[in-house]
């Protein structure tokens, strides 16, 4: 039998804990990063369907685990922002029929088998990598629950102490994006726990094997793209936010740019101004699509010029705009346990007018 220990540990930019940051964000990140370790209701299952019990912990330094002390390298920024780590441990333990049955040679004949030792370090390592998903499923319910509250620069991978593994980090949902909904006055954000949160997540089919398999699901999957990918912004943001909008709201393949403009409008509210964002989105991602857009080389790093301010300014504001409404929606879904979105005809009587008149 295979009884090892895993740890995953994500580390998180001190900006919010430095003089730079509002004291909205300290507000918000405090609170965050306090439920996530008081008791959050965290699970995990490996690839096989196994569930596997996690402790989960606030780290406030590095020496606080000191196998991580030992091998990371400062940031640059560190001694203005010093980081803090929410650390994921968990205890594997596997029969030996599962350790043999891990890797089979193709050929049955086939005698090179790998020793036993180096296959128990291969499940460890993988049940790393699998287990490090939890910190994109925290960073779903953070930023659901408060709009851009929570991200990772660096996840580490440790089996009995020992490092495995550097990733990247998980980007989660730049300030700009709320800034910009609150300049435009719509969609509106409330304030939930992300307790609450995880318990609706939990709820959605498949959710916990990564899957979709439901509307729901399928906008989940969609905002999981846009919380991973690159630090800087891609054009594929927009097609994964408004993917996962039509995923909620759109029924067949006709009008779907005013089936989102009148449905979300009837969920999120009315929306006072800027009225020609919904068109000014799919126009934007019909242009990109077809080859209508000048784009920049991957590798142009001029992002300062007056070129570069009016290729990205539509871009991104369509960005923003749909990135908000896909999280705003999902939040109200949550806040009225909702794991479907349903819309109907209705009749109104005539105005009290119309019938005296009559």
């Amino acid at each position: 039998m295979i009884s090892t220990e895993v740890v995953v540990i994500g580390e998180i930019l001190g900006r919010w804990d430095s003089p730079v940051a509002s004291t909205e964000e300290r507000e918000n990140m405090t609170r965050t990063l306090g439920e996530i370790a008081s008791g959050f209701d965290c699970q995990f299952m490996d690839y096989d369907g196994r569930s596997h019990p996690l402790k989960v912990q606030w780290l406030r330094t590095p020496q606080e685990y000191l196998p991580l002390d030992k091998i990371r390298e400062p940031l640059i920024h560190e001694p203005m922002m010093p980081p803090s780590f929410i650390k994921f441990t968990c205890r594997l333990e596997y029969t030996d029929e599962y350790i043999d049955g891990y890797l089979t040679p193709s050929d049955p004949a086939d005698d090179h088998r790998i020793p036993r030792y180096d296959v128990e370090q291969l499940i460890a390592t993988d049940t790393s990598k699998d287990l490090a998903g939890v910190f994109l499923d925290t960073v779903i319910a953070a930023n659901i629950a408060r709009l851009g509250s929570l991200n990772y620069t660096r996840i580490f991978h440790f089996v009995d102490d020992e490092l495995k593994a550097v990733d990247d980090g998980i980007r989660g949902i730049p300030g700009d994006v709320t800034d910009q909904a609150i300049e435009r006055g719509w969609p509106t954000f409330n304030e939930l726990s992300v307790h609450q949160v995880a318990r609706w997540l939990y709820g959605v089919p498949r959710f916990l094997s990564r899957e979709s398999s439901t509307r729901l699901g399928r906008a989940l999957a969609a905002a999981s793209h846009i919380l991973t990918s690159n630090w800087s912004w891609s054009e594929l943001d927009l097609a994964w936010a408004l993917l996962g909008l039509e995923a909620l709201y759109a029924d067949g393949n006709s009008g779907l740019q005013q089936q989102l403009a009148d449905k979300t409008e009837v969920f999120l509210g009315r929306r006072a101004t800027h009225k020609s964002g919904m068109s000014s989105m799919y126009n934007f991602r019909s242009r990109f699509l077809h080859g209508d857009i000048d784009l920049l080389y991957a590798h142009n790093l001029h992002n300062q010029s007056d070129r570069y301010t009016r290729i990205q300014n539509p871009l991104y504001e369509s960005e923003f705009t749909a990135i908000a409404v896909l999280f705003s929606t999902l939040q109200r879904m949550c806040m009225e346990n909702r794991y479907e979105l349903r819309f109907g005809y209705q009749v109104h009587d005539r105005p009290d007018s119309e019938n005296a008149a009559r």
